[in-house]
């Protein structure tokens, strides 16, 4: 545990020399909750019988890197952007609107959001309820559910590989993924859908028990306050796994999906009977309102949608689709590092996309070829994480790859016992290779395209 212990020392430098340096976030308490959080996580490992000390060492690195992140950002939001941290300075508009609805539960405002925006104000309500408005808690909320999401890919890798030192490699790979960890610095919603998804991975892949019931109705109790429509991804994965487990079907297994159907319209339709009269939180609010469905054609979209144009019939998404899978699969560019700053430090972090780069085409290179050499068991949740990836895909063109993070926790298993197995091989190596030069020149024509598009 020499290693454990070490990343937790440094974990508890990196705070204190944080808070030091971005003075904005209440310090004391603060850093107790950091490390609560890290140690809650690793008595997580502990309680799945997945922990090491190299799972245990992995999780303090990740929660190192989230509580820089998070200070940096309340630092952002308020010292710097001449804000408090009960009344930040925030940019983002969904941030914006998530913060003036909780406002709005606690009795500090009159006016909230559209209904269809959704009930996302009502759970940071309820942690403001407890710690008063603070910024602060929001993204230690998130930070939160990040690392809920680590655990249980470390449960996923051991559980379909049966080798604990699946553990810290599939944490490894899905805190390898930049835009997945900025998600939890900041306080929009990503990070709470991601966290959900993987626990209900974590439930279907024990589904001839009872017990995986518990997480799957938490799980969609998340969503539906989250987003709603992920509730249909979750059903989706139930019907997977039991199409997928049709030679050892048992009736357990069905009155679980048939439960979990259930509770999935249940949840559903709440969100829908809610009515709200309260008018748009800000003028920038309103101006979108109206437009939440509609994909956005202008900035950085219009080179894309000058090419594809912005037809929504069946035909010309099918059409367009290999372009959309492109899309997704390369944003955020990694340059404009500093684009999205106003959102948050972390978004300099966001676009660090290479790891991605790799992680996608090593799972590729599974589906294509790998698959042959990889157990079956891994199967029946690469297929439904790949469901979960391609649907903004085909829903908003792959625009908003942010919205195809849910997927990383259930594709890392594939992806590290692909890299164990067939690292060595020559398709491997031949596949990895043309795949990085197609890369390359992909970026360059996007890098291209994009600075035509004035600023």
């Amino acid at each position: 545990m020499r290693g454990a212990i070490i990343a937790f020392v440094i974990y508890l430098v990196a705070i204190v020399l944080s808070l030091c340096l971005m003075p904005g976030a209440p310090p004391v308490s603060t850093a107790v909750t950091m490390i609560v959080l890290s140690m809650a996580g690793v008595m997580g490992l502990h309680r799945a019988h997945v922990a090491t000390s190299a799972s245990c060492t992995m999780l303090i690195i990740a929660s190192t890197v989230l509580a820089v992140g998070v200070i940096a950002n309340v630092w952002y939001f308020t010292t710097l952007s001449g804000g408090t941290d009960n009344m930040p300075v925030l940019h983002n508009i969904d941030a914006r609107r998530t913060w003036g609805d909780a406002m709005y539960y606690l009795g500090q405002s009159t006016t909230r959001s559209y209904p269809s925006h959704g009930l996302t104000g009502m759970i940071y309500a309820g942690i403001f309820a407890f710690t008063g408005p603070s910024i602060t808690a929001g993204l230690l909320a998130s930070m939160a559910m990040t690392l809920i999401t680590l655990v249980c890919a470390a449960i996923l890798g051991v559980r379909l590989s049966g080798d604990r030192t699946m553990a810290w490699k599939t944490m490894m790979a899905t805190a390898a993924i930049c835009y997945l960890m900025a998600s939890g610095m900041i306080l929009i919603k990503d990070a709470w859908v991601i966290a959900a998804i993987a626990l209900s991975s974590v439930a279907l892949t024990d589904m001839n028990s009872y017990k995986s019931l518990a997480p799957l109705t938490i799980s969609m109790a998340i969503l539906m306050f989250m987003r709603p429509n992920m509730i249909l991804a979750v059903l989706v994965g139930v019907a997977v796994f039991i199409i997928a487990s049709r030679q050892q079907l048992s009736r357990r297994m069905l009155t679980i999906a048939g439960v979990m159907l259930i509770i999935g319209i249940i949840f559903w339709i709440i969100p829908t009977r809610l009515h709200f009269t309260a008018p748009a939180i800000d003028v920038m609010t309103e101006s979108l309102a109206g437009r939440d469905d509609v994909v956005d054609t202008t900035g950085w979209h219009k080179p894309y949608y000058d090419i594809v144009g912005n037809n929504s019939s069946i035909g010309h998404r099918l059409l367009m689709l290999p372009l959309s899978i492109a899309v997704q699969f390369f944003i955020p560019f990694p340059w404009n590092f500093m684009r999205d700053v106003p959102f948050g430090l972390s978004q300099i972090y966001a676009h660090v996309a290479y790891p991605w780069y790799i992680f996608g085409a090593i799972f590729i290179y599974y589906l294509l070829i790998g698959r042959r050499h990889i157990d079956r068991r891994y199967m029946a949740l690469s297929i439904w994480a790949t469901i979960i990836w391609l649907a903004p895909c085909w829903t908003i063109g792959g625009t908003a790859s942010r919205y195809a993070l849910p997927a990383v926790a259930l594709l890392a298993p594939a992806v590290v016992q692909t890299w164990n197995i067939c690292h060595n091989k020559r398709s491997f190596k031949i596949f990895m290779t043309i795949f990085a030069v197609l890369a390359v020149i992909t970026l360059l024509i996007c890098h291209h395209v994009q600075s035509q598009v004035p600023q």
